[in-house]
């Protein structure tokens, strides 16, 4: 029978930092297994051992550095087999030879293929300024292709168990699939960039030619013969488990449901598949969620960010999250409450609430933000403050998405002022929330965190 059993949810936009608290629980309770539940490739969860090591988990569970911790892949996770196979060579260089033998894949899981992801690249070249800030791995192309209607994608859907077997001639549909939306794309851009340019070059010319899937295809079969694949017996591995741990990817600011379009992610991010999937519920006490903030929200790429200030991005150092070619720099604002509010709703009415909060990146406060300051309130025109005006979570949840998009553009934040001292930003944080923090993070690895579990 299972133990008790915590999940662990990103509130923002993604990059809260759900690593590190990954690690920190799989170090604190004994567990054995992290189960990632949601997402796929495009998943970035920054860890840092006590003696110095570190890794950004993609597709692995943050808890691998932790001996005898075993990562499984629900259905639910698009899997990189080309990225998967850099990653483990990555933990085979710094002392984890084993990350591949304790992972196990549900054969269901979707693959993204080179293909998806040159076609993710085009597309998001094609957009300009209007870019979604994709990650650029080729996620939200699979999950297109799996659900189109168009009868002629169906055929080409690959998932894990194909890794098992010859996939030439199912890669080859995928690549003339993906090739018609290419060619769509390319001659527009080539109307305007020329044929030398690298970026439109390199990603058309890898949809384009046919030579290379016999290349990829025994790649994948080579890769396939070392992956632990499982059927519908996953739900065997948690509820033998001890004290398994959910691990959540990208952030409910993100979801498909609930974030803000154009610029979210293809996934349920808020964990109400654990409920539904594994029975889990915060309600009977079988679960723990655990809501993870940084004590300054962040995003990455393009879409609405109120209390965004550039200025921050000068000052709040040291973070993993660098420039990247697809999403730019990491953008930084100041603690938004009500954006929290409407993700911890959002996470309530999707029967997971949040038990408790993980605030991270405290240590971040100490000498580069004198003034703390905090977004307890919404006015959608500076110009005309009243109280009917004003926009808080509730009409944000119950807006329709690309409205709730704009409302969200359109937002003034109003400010509070006050200490930065971490005592006084966590108590901040509860007060607004309703639920304890339960973990304070002041810092990159295990032992940088203060707990009340």
């Amino acid at each position: 029978m299972t133990h008790q059993a915590y999940a662990v949810i990103d509130l923002g936009f993604g990059d809260s930092g759900k690593g590190t608290i990954v690690d920190y629980l799989a170090r604190k309770t004994g567990s054995n297994l992290v189960v990632r539940f949601n997402g796929g490739a495009q998943a970035g969860h920054n860890v840092v051992t006590p003696d110095g090591r570190h890794h950004c988990f993609s597709q692995f569970g943050s808890g691998t550095f932790v001996e005898g911790v075993r990562t499984l892949l629900t259905a639910d996770v698009a899997i990189h087999p080309l990225g998967l196979q850099k990653e483990a060579a990555h933990l085979r260089q710094i002392g984890v030879p084993d990350a591949l033998s304790r992972l196990f894949i549900d054969e269901r899981c979707l693959v993204i293929t080179p293909y998806h992801q040159a076609l993710n690249c085009l597309k998001e070249l094609s957009r300009g300024k209007d870019a979604h800030g994709s990650c650029g791995i080729g996620y939200g192309e699979t999950i297109a292709q799996s659900i189109s209607p168009n009868p002629n994608a169906k055929y080409g859907t690959m998932i894990a168990w194909n890794l098992r077997h010859p996939c030439t001639n199912q890669l080859e549909e995928i690549r003339e699939w993906l090739l018609i939306q290419a060619d769509e794309l390319i001659k527009p851009a080539f109307d305007h960039h020329s044929e030398s340019d690298l970026l439109w070059t390199k990603w058309y010319s890898l949809i384009k030619d046919k030579e290379n899937v016999d290349v990829i295809s025994k790649m994948f079969l080579e890769i396939g013969k070392q992956l632990r694949l499982v059927g519908h017996w996953d739900k065997g591995i948690v509820s033998e488990a001890k004290t398994p741990i959910f691990e959540g990817a990208q952030g409910v600011l993100l979801d498909e449901k609930w974030g803000f379009p154009p610029y979210y992610t293809w996934s349920n991010t808020t964990g109400s598949q654990i409920h539904d999937k594994y029975g889990l519920h915060p309600g009977d006490g079988s679960i723990t969620t655990i809501g993870v903030v940084r004590a300054f929200p962040t995003r990455h790429g393009a879409g609405p960010f109120p209390t965004e200030d550039k200025s921050l991005a000068e000052t709040v150092r040291g973070d993993f999250n660098l420039f990247n070619q697809w999403q730019g720099n990491l953008r930084i604002g100041y603690f938004d409450h009500v954006l929290n509010r409407y993700a911890m709703q959002a996470c309530r009415v999707s029967n997971f609430p949040i038990s408790a909060l993980a605030v991270t990146h405290l240590d971040k406060l100490h000498g580069w933000v004198p003034t703390w300051k905090e977004c307890s309130m919404y006015y959608p025109n500076i110009d005309t403050i009243t109280n009917e005006r004003r926009l808080d979570a509730e009409k944000l949840l119950w807006a329709e998405g690309d409205i709730r998009t704009n409302m969200l553009f359109d937002a003034k934040p109003g400010y509070e002022e006050s200490s930065s001292d971490e005592h006084n930003v966590v108590r901040r944080i509860e007060s607004y929330a309703e639920v304890p923090v339960v973990i304070k993070s002041t810092g990159s690895t295990a032992k940088n965190k203060i707990s009340i579990l």
